[in-house]
């Protein structure tokens, strides 16, 4: 299986979702970091100057022998199948997916402030999302830890675990 992660030239959790099980599997993968140029490209085309397809011309994209998968969960899902990191179990693969959805909430709460433009105005806004929003979230995923487990499915690590690490705000 020829596998390749499309994303932009910095970390972020999109494309570690994917990344960082097939690292941790050594499962081997071609990691395509591009440019704003060929993002360009992508936007205008709906595909890399190579012709690879990207569904919704939007990152990351994983391609798998060919086939183009948009949209971070799928990708994070199928990176979690293949390296093991994604419970077969229907309910553990539920609180896995549980997970996924309320770190993608975080990020649509981010968002605004990530395009705001006027710098007093974003520090405004990421002080009001360090004060409410990302504690209020941040402790539901806290909540759903027992003392007893430290993993959020299937008592070991999964994608989940993986999720809501590399979610960073700085003020």
């Amino acid at each position: 299986m020829q596998l390749k992660i499309i994303y932009f030239d910095f970390t972020f959790w999109r494309a570690e979702i994917a990344r960082i099980p097939l690292y941790i599997s050594s499962i081997k993968f071609e990691d395509k970091r591009i440019t704003s140029e060929e993002f360009s490209f992508i936007k205008e085309n709906g595909q890399m100057p190579d012709g690879t397809i990207i569904p919704f011309t939007q990152l990351p994209v994983l391609v798998v022998d060919g086939q183009s998968i948009a949209q971070t969960g799928a990708i994070a899902r199928i990176c979690g199948k293949i390296s093991g990191f994604y419970p077969d179990k229907l309910v553990e693969a539920g609180k896995v997916d549980q997970v996924i959805d309320t770190a993608t909430d975080i990020n649509t709460l981010i968002r605004p402030s990530m395009k705001e433009k006027d710098p007093i105005k974003k520090k405004s806004m990421r002080e009001e999302l360090s004060n409410n929003d990302l504690p209020r979230y941040f402790g539901y995923l806290e909540n759903l830890l027992t003392e007893d487990d430290e993993w959020f499915a299937d008592n070991k690590m999964t994608i989940a675990d993986i999720y809501p690490s590399p979610l960073k705000v700085r003020i």
